[in-house]
């Protein structure tokens, strides 16, 4: 989670769009929200798990995808890049029992929402999440949520 552009949530604006700015919205979103959805289900836990960086396949497949001047850098990726990155990723089936844990652990109470790090513990939190709940983001973030899913399905 990180700083967010809380005067436009759908990052809409180009001036507002970036990779690491819809990075940080997504995380810190899901965190807000879950956060507004524990308070209206107390008798349901809210689990934002970071399992760390899962092999996936995904970015194999896409540097093999790459075509013409690209096809080179994908190659270099493949050989370079992925062997370095799969140092620091742990296997789907992992993450998955990760999750498995998160779900059906005691450790983590009702009514609450737990944003968990890689190791499964508590993440530390961070000030600006502070921040934000003590604006009330939660619920605007929660309300806006479900503003988009009634807008597209209005649309379809």
């Amino acid at each position: 989670e990180a700083t967010i552009v809380t005067s436009d949530l759908e990052l809409s604006s180009p001036d507002n769009y970036s990779l690491l700015n819809a990075t940080n919205h997504t995380a810190t979103l899901t965190t807000l929200a879950m956060d507004e959805l524990a308070k209206e289900n107390p008798k349901v836990t809210f689990i934002h798990n970071y399992p760390g960086v899962v092999k996936t396949g995904l970015l194999d497949k896409m540097f093999e995808d790459w075509r013409g001047a690209w096809k080179i850098l994908g190659l270099l990726a493949q050989k370079v890049l992925l062997p370095l990155m799969s140092l620091f990723q742990i296997s789907a089936e992992e993450a998955g029992e990760r999750g498995l844990y998160a779900a059906t652990s005691q450790k983590y109470s009702s009514g609450k929402s737990h944003r968990l790090d890689w190791n499964g513990e508590n993440a530390k939190e961070i000030p600006q999440l502070d921040k934000y709940r003590a604006e009330g983001m939660p619920k605007k973030v929660w309300e806006h949520t479900v503003g988009v899913f009634e807008r597209v399905a209005s649309s379809g």
